[in-house]
Order: structure tokens, then C-alpha cells, then sequence
């Protein structure tokens, strides 16, 4: 059997990547490269491929702030992509996630390394104004 030869646009490279994948490029001289979409001829590399034979630059949104997992806000994270947080009822969930998030505002900054007792009922001591809802809250 012979392989059919697909044609590709002007200024298209496509290779086979370390890890078997396909990668689609286009490559005009004096400017970057530009990935597109594949497969090779489908609908989405040729409107890929007119927007960037034109100009227009085709940006993936930018991925989102990366938290540190040390701090409060990254410990919260953490959390709301386990499998513990995802197994509980969906009003339970809507209900942490307000109190992690009004929490994650006022000390998603602060780190963990050195947190203890103290700084717990400081925090609570903090909130004496809502009294019956701060042992729910840890």
C-alpha cells in the first residue's frame, strides 16, 4: 500500500514531535512560528492558516496565576480539586466554597510554614461579631 500524499498550504511544516504527536506550524521567514490546529486539511487549520497569512495574531488565553502551594490560597486550591471537596453534596460545596473563598480574601496570602494555634484563635477571636457560625468555619 502507498501512502497518499496529503498537500499542504505554502509555509506549513508539520512534523512528528519526540512523543509521536503531530505538530502543525506555520513558518513564514521573518516572522515567529505559528502552531495550528490539526489535522492537516480539516476546516479549523484553514481558517487558522487565513488568520495568520494575514496578520492576525492567533493567542491561546493566558493560562491562569499560579498559586503557591505554602500559602492559604494555595492550600484552598488544593482542596476544591480534591476528591473529598468534589464527593460532597452540591449545597455543602456551594456553602465551603463561600467561606474558603471570603477566607481565601482576607489570608490567601499568608503562608502555612509556622501556622498554629495561636494564629487559629486569633483569627476566630477575629470574628467574635458572628459567633455561632466560627466553629464552622475549620
Amino acid at each position: 500500500m502507498s501512502k497518499t500524499k496529503v498537500s499542504k498550504p505554502p509555509y506549513v511544516h508539520v512534523y512528528r514531535d519526540r512523543h509521536g504527536r503531530v505538530r502543525i506550524y506555520l513558518n513564514k521567514p521573518g516572522q515567529p512560528k505559528v502552531p495550528l490546529p490539526g489535522p492537516l486539511n480539516s476546516p479549523a487549520i484553514f481558517e487558522a492558516y487565513a488568520k495568520a497569512v494575514a496578520g492576525v495574531t492567533l493567542i491561546a488565553p493566558p493560562p491562569p496565576p499560579r498559586v503557591a502551594t505554602n500559602t492559604f490560597a494555595g492550600l484552598i486550591e488544593l482542596y476544591l480539586k480534591s476528591p473529598e471537596y468534589k464527593d460532597l453534596a452540591e449545597v455543602s460545596r456551594n456553602t465551603y466554597r463561600r467561606q474558603l473563598d471570603k477566607f481565601r480574601e482576607e489570608h490567601g496570602t499568608k503562608t502555612v510554614d509556622g501556622f498554629g494555634r495561636k494564629h487559629v484563635m486569633f483569627i476566630l477571636g477575629k470574628m467574635s461579631d458572628r459567633a455561632p457560625r466560627r466553629q464552622t468555619l475549620f
